[in-house]
Parts: C-alpha cells; sequence; structure tokens
C-alpha cells in the first residue's frame, strides 16, 4: 500500500480486527490484528522504517487515539507511546517520560530481534530510529514530545526491571 494514501491508509486502519488479548498472567496485552498474533512483528526493522509516515496520518491518529482511550477507559493499565501523555491520556495519575540513547535504542531492538530469530541490522535500526525520533518531533498532529508534569528517566543504562522498580517507587510513595 502507497502510506503517502492517506485516505486509503486511514480506511485499512478501520478496516483491520484489532484485539488486544491479555497474557503472561492476564498482566500484558498482547496485538492481534485480524486474529494474528502480530506483537513481534511491530517491532521489525520494515515496520520500525513505516511508523512515522503512518503516524502522521491524521485518520489513523484520531482512529488509534480512540482504540487507546476505549482500552484505558477503566483505569488499571499502562500504556507506552509517543503521545500517550500529551495527547490520549493528558489527564493519566502518572506520566513517565522514558528516555535513552538511540544507540542503546538500537542495541536493545537489534538484541530483541535476534532473539526472535528475525533478521536485524545495526546500523540500519540506528539510522530508522533517528529518522523515527526527528519524524515524530516534527510531525504537525500529535508530535513527540514530554508532558510538562511527566516525570523523566533515563533508561539508557537501567535494565527493564531496574525501570520498573524506579516506576513503583514513585508511584507507591507517600502522597
Amino acid at each position: 500500500m502507497d502510506l503517502a494514501d492517506r485516505e486509503a491508509v486511514a480506511r485499512l486502519a478501520k478496516r483491520i480486527d484489532w484485539d488486544f488479548r491479555p497474557v503472561e498472567g492476564g498482566v500484558t496485552l498482547k496485538t492481534f490484528i485480524d486474529g494474528e498474533g502480530v506483537t513481534v512483528h511491530i517491532r521489525t526493522e520494515r515496520v520500525s522504517i513505516n511508523t512515522s509516515a503512518v503516524a502522521a496520518n491524521p485518520g489513523v491518529r484520531r482512529f488509534l487515539c480512540r482504540l487507546q482511550r476505549r482500552l484505558g477507559r477503566r483505569g488499571g493499565i499502562v500504556m507506552e507511546g509517543r503521545d500517550i501523555t500529551t495527547h490520549v491520556f493528558p489527564d493519566a495519575d502518572f506520566k513517565f517520560y522514558l528516555d535513552a540513547s538511540a544507540a542503546e535504542r538500537a542495541r536493545r531492538r537489534y538484541l530483541q530481534l535476534k532473539a526472535s530469530s528475525l533478521p536485524a541490522d545495526l546500523k540500519k535500526i540506528h539510522a530508522a530510529i533517528l529518522a523515527r525520533d526527528s519524524n515524530d518531533r516534527e510531525r504537525k498532529i500529535n508530535p513527540l514530545s514530554r508532558a510538562s508534569d511527566a516525570i523523566v528517566i533515563d533508561a539508557t543504562h537501567l535494565t527493564m526491571r531496574q525501570v520498573a522498580e524506579k516506576m513503583l517507587r514513585i508511584i507507591r510513595a507517600p502522597v
């Protein structure tokens, strides 16, 4: 599909049967499209390279925002995304802005892909991350930015567990 054809891409997003199912003891939601598990696939280089073009599509953004808000309607959910705290849930109880160097994010993505037996090229991944960051900061609709009341965590030198523990300490701290 030509990603420049905004109307066609938005129609496709709306036509797809999106499903988010709990796995891993009901803690994590995995993404399914038309019944097929795609959680691993949406992290591939091919998808990552095209993410900014699709994310800049106003029709897709509006549709996905409604979908995300429906998922979070009852609360008690943790979401990640480049506009979750600035646009999708600007009134969230806790907002974290996780950051890490582009080189470290590329290394992590490379290791994820290799662990899933998917092809990976570290240099291409790094270049794609830099391009996506730039595109997402400059897009007109809901650009990548840090919410003014978000707590910044530099995760460059932290494990996923250390980041989670840091966030939980903040959430559990007496007010």
